[in-house]
């Protein structure tokens, strides 16, 4: 079986980037950006994987080098942590040091297409981008025999996202294989706080991904990233001397489970 190393990817945007989802928000957004469930942007694996394959395919031709290989290496299905020989498996590409404000993350645009010095009926476009500077980082985990050149056809990388031939998003990629991990030095003294929540008034949490048109769908919980936001919120409004002190390390460091409907002390699973 082949050895498995980890890399860590390192991609700067060198210029604004629309990391597309695919979707459309109608009256807002013709082009909407993939977002976490906190707001912040990312760019998904399997889009990232795809650009990584051209670049593997690119180089692989230059070197004169048989395709099949990078196939091998690709291949069509995830992997799973079984053994699969060369395959890789890459993660989502996320945020290195997000902003407490997600908003601060991106800029509205608005494009149209010319004709004859005119602007062309119906062209009239919008789209979030994600500014220039903005760091994310992600892992890919391949045979320790194909590291290099994979690292090398990362650094092959030059565009990512929509719009890429109108010169948006324009990266440097680099990176390196991660040291070896000892679990036990991970583990740290951590804490679990119980908290409860009485609703004094009914609560309607909407599910945006199964919502269409005027018909909503609702969850029958309080996600966890709601929670946050208000614990953060009260946290900065009422000791913002310690929130700014501590903004990091509670914002990275501090997880917040959903909160489940609680009857008669028996908690339900949503």
């Amino acid at each position: 079986m082949d050895k498995k190393v980890i890399l860590k990817i390192n991609m700067v945007l060198l210029s604004d980037a629309i990391l597309g989802s695919g979707y459309s928000i109608p009256g807002e957004e013709d082009i909407a950006v993939c977002q976490d469930e906190n707001g912040y942007p990312y760019m998904k694996g399997s889009s990232f994987k795809g650009l990584l394959k051209e670049s593997m395919e690119n180089l692989a031709a230059w070197q004169q080098i048989n395709p099949g290989e990078v196939e091998e290496m690709t291949g069509a299905a995830d992997w799973n942590g079984a053994s699969e020989g060369r395959r890789i498996h890459v993660t989502s590409l996320k945020l290195s040091d997000p902003p407490y404000d997600p908003e601060e993350c991106y800029e509205r645009r608005t494009f149209t297409s010319l004709e004859n010095g005119v602007i062309k009926k119906g062209t009239l476009r919008t789209a979030v981008c994600i500014v220039r500077g903005s760091v994310f980082t992600g892992e890919l985990t391949c045979a320790e025999e194909d590291a290099r050149f994979i690292s090398q056809a990362l650094m092959g990388i030059k565009y990512v996202g929509t719009l890429r031939n109108r010169g948006f998003g324009h990266v440097k990629l680099t990176s390196e294989i991660c040291k070896k991990r000892n679990p036990a030095a991970e583990i740290e003294a951590t804490c679990c706080l119980h908290y409860r929540i009485k609703t004094e008034l009914p609560v309607v949490i909407t599910d945006l991904n199964r919502s269409k048109g005027y018909h909503y769908e609702t969850v029958g919980y309080i996600p966890g990233s709601a929670i946050r936001g208000m614990v953060m919120g009260k946290l900065a409004a009422g000791n913002p001397s310690w929130f700014q002190e501590h903004k990091k390390e509670a914002l990275r460091e501090m997880y917040f489970l959903d909160a489940v409907p609680n009857h008669e002390g028996k908690t339900v699973i949503p």
